[in-house]
């Protein structure tokens, strides 16, 4: 009952059951170390029932790939053999892919996107491209983040006409996303827009959009919400942005990147 903060006997549990056979054992203080019984459980029988079904896919997946995948793999692997490879949790943050588990994976589309894997996976110093896999229920999506590809446009037609096209393309989609702005602000008559939605748990989520109609400018204002909380519905920074541009670009008419 109180294993959130005595785990000792839950651990035990745990070390016997594996020793008499059991291939994967949930522990609800390895998963959830807080509060309430009954959430602790709920989060261990999620995780036991998904994660043997998600680790013999990500088995299946590593497989596939020459030297492995995974932090163990680079750690034993030399030269061109043994790769990084992290899946995005439902929060939206990246873990190893030996560690990752079904309780970090229940919530459709946690998308930290482009932005969100551009910010973590990717390193300026080294400037190796990270590729984002992102398969859901009704799409698949790839991408790929990397000064590599940017050179090797400008390699093809030159640095002037690629930053040329860049900033048409930019230029474009910030003009449609003030323009959708004006928009609404006129529909609604230059009103402040406000909301508020709540989680399971009570923990609210308020947002107010204030648009300056003359820019097309608008402040989205979460003051209000709820803290962070013991579960996998946190939104990162990054999480959030994206939230934000996705939204916005669903509203626009034109064709427009979404990041």
């Amino acid at each position: 009952m109180h294993g959130y903060n005595f785990p000792h006997h839950e651990a035990l549990i745990g070390k016997i059951a594996k020793e008499i056979g059991f291939t994967h054992v949930s522990l609800s203080h390895e998963l959830m170390p807080m509060i309430k019984l009954v959430p602790r459980a709920t989060s261990a029988c999620a995780d036991a029932y998904l994660t043997p079904a998600i680790r013999k896919y990500i088995d299946g997946f590593q497989k596939g790939f020459e030297g492995g995948l995974g932090s163990e793999s680079v750690r034993n692997e030399e030269g061109s053999k043994g790769a990084r490879c992290e899946f995005m949790q439902s929060d939206g943050g990246l873990v190893d892919v030996d560690i990752f588990s079904g309780l970090r994976a229940i919530l459709l589309g946690p998308a930290g996107g482009v932005v969100g894997y551009a910010l973590k996976s990717y390193d300026p110093e080294t400037k190796t491209p990270v590729i984002g896999f992102d398969m859901g229920g009704m799409s698949t999506d790839v991408s790929r983040y990397g000064i590599n590809l940017i050179s090797t446009l400008i390699g093809d037609y030159g640095e002037d006409v690629v930053q040329f096209y860049m900033r048409n393309i930019q230029d474009n989609a910030e003009l449609s996303v003030r323009n959708l702005l004006k928009d609404v602000s006129k529909h609604f008559k230059g009103q402040d827009l406000s909301a508020v939605d709540y989680m399971d748990d009570g923990s609210p989520i308020r947002l107010k959009v204030t648009i300056n109609a003359e820019k097309g400018e608008a402040v989205f204002d979460f003051e209000g919400t709820g803290p962070e909380v013991y579960a996998n519905t946190n939104a990162p920074e990054a999480v959030t942005y994206s939230a934000i541009i996705y939204c916005l670009r669903c509203l626009i008419k034109e064709d427009i990147p979404l990041n």
